[in-house]
């Protein structure tokens, strides 16, 4: 009985490894615990079961996770429960039920995974849910990616049932005298997941009988497919830069890899779930457009087209906001001590240096301090700044960094050097003509000349 699943926690789990039992109370996770408690490979002071509390149904969440606590002390076995107020959670994010609680359990997941807890964490996931994945995937557009389901493993979370009947689960519990509870939400047809596994497969199941293994099996051979897609991804095609991913636009010219390189630049800001294919066409579109379009998703991330390449940026990050942790301070301050650490980034002044000045980013540039109003303040920029660029006029710093081509998501994290609304000088970058010392800049022969740097984690 369950022999699949037991071929599975044979293969995946070695003796002495510590595993996380996520355990709800139903008869999936129930069989799940007991199956894992019965190997004997497996040491019971080995293993953890984890309950989350979804805090979805008030009291009746409350008794699940009483009645999960209660079969662990009779087992002998560690509990860890975990709360997770998903209405409240919900509130604030604007997402489903189902995918808020399912962000906040890969969030206790990773944190179980990352503090040393556990080496491997199992979910009850059995042949149903999989082919409730596939199919829903395929009915919202998630392509081959979505088609892929649920593999037995993947990182540190294995589901040693997945290639296990709802039926094999049931005859095992009861056979065993296996406890658990029933959630009343199952029967709540308003979840998507519920109206596939209550109206739609046993439709299907009726004029097709075996369509669940069937799907199961085509899910196997699309994550074949996908798996040979994403080893002909090139890692250089993308690069990291304060917060954001970027991927070559070059990267995407093969459109059998175009979908895939989206998909690899999304998990690298932590999107991994619920990308559908008309997601991925919005961001393949702009690599057609101008300069700065951009393709936002929900409150999920931000695409944006940025001079031959996308920047893919998660849904905390602003392109347009400015660091919190830094406030205005006195240019005099610099003068003071040399460096200050301003809003990520560490500004140097260092006095009677010689160094060239050709305007790209973390270059020194050479001024002419005298000429720097005692007024001056260290800032970020604000709308309405001007700026005399080194041998030009007058314009908007909104123009002149969009000119020179500044990623959005940088504009608004490099220190400025400003008298009122007027840049003297664009740290890192460039300096205002009336900043520029005797001969141009070139060599610091005014005895006022400093040089200003500025340096950020990740460069600007």
């Amino acid at each position: 009985m369950l022999d699949k699943a037991i071929e599975i926690l044979n293969k995946y789990v070695a003796a002495g490894q510590r595993l996380a039992v996520a355990v709800s109370g139903g008869a999936d996770s129930m069989c799940l615990a007991a199956l894992v408690l019965s190997r004997p490979h497996i040491a019971k002071n080995d293993v953890t079961v984890v309950n989350i509390n979804h805090k979805i149904r008030g009291r009746d969440s409350d008794a699940d996770s009483a009645f999960v606590k209660d079969y662990c002390v009779k087992n002998g076995v560690a509990f860890a429960g975990y709360t997770a107020d998903v209405p409240a959670l919900r509130a604030l994010s604007g997402l489903g039920t189902e995918e808020e609680a399912r962000n906040a359990r890969m969030r206790i997941f990773a944190d179980i995974k990352n503090g040393g807890a556990a080496e491997l964490i199992l979910t009850a996931h059995h042949m149903s849910d999989e082919a409730e994945t596939v199919l829903m995937h395929l009915l919202r557009g998630g392509g081959l990616k979505g088609a892929s389901g649920m593999p037995p493993l993947a990182g540190c979370l294995l589901r040693p049932l997945i290639t296990t009947s709802k039926a094999e689960i049931l005859d095992y519990v009861n056979a065993n005298a296996v406890p658990f509870v029933t959630d009343g939400t199952n029967a709540d047809n308003t979840y998507s997941r519920n109206f596939l596994r209550n109206k739609i497969i046993p439709l299907i199941e009726s004029r097709w009988p075996g369509a669940q293994t069937s799907l199961v099996n085509f899910a196997a051979e699309a994550r074949e497919a996908s798996a040979f897609l994403d080893s002909l991804i090139d890692s250089g095609k993308f690069s990291e830069r304060d917060g954001a991913v970027i991927l070559s636009a070059d990267a995407l010219t093969k459109p059998a890899l175009a979908p895939r390189y989206v998909f690899a630049a999304l998990a690298k800001i932590g999107v991994n779930s619920d990308v559908t294919r008309q997601n991925i066409l919005d961001v393949l579109a702009l690599k057609d457009k101008r300069t700065g379009a951009a393709f936002a998703c929900g409150g999920r991330f931000r695409v944006i087209n940025e001079y031959g390449s996308l920047a893919f940026i998660p849904a905390a990050s602003n392109p347009e906001s400015t660091p919190d942790n830094a406030a205005e301070i006195p240019y005099a301050r610099l003068i003071e001590s040399g460096s200050l650490a301003f809003g990520g980034n560490v500004v140097t002044r260092l006095s009677g240096e010689t160094a060239g000045r050709d305007g790209s980013p973390g270059q020194q540039l050479i001024v002419d301090e005298s000429r720097i109003p005692n007024s001056a303040t260290i800032r970020f920029r604000r709308p309405g700044d001007t700026f005399i660029p080194f041998g030009g006029g007058k314009r908007k710093l909104k123009e002149y960094l969009i000119d020179k081509k500044i990623p959005q998501v940088l504009r608004g994290k490099i220190p400025l050097i400003c008298d009122g609304s007027e840049v003297l000088c664009v740290l890192g970058v460039e300096l205002s003509d009336k900043l520029r010392v005797a001969d141009g800049g070139r060599t610091a022969v005014a005895k006022s000349a400093v040089a200003l740097s500025v340096e950020r984690s990740g460069g600007l």
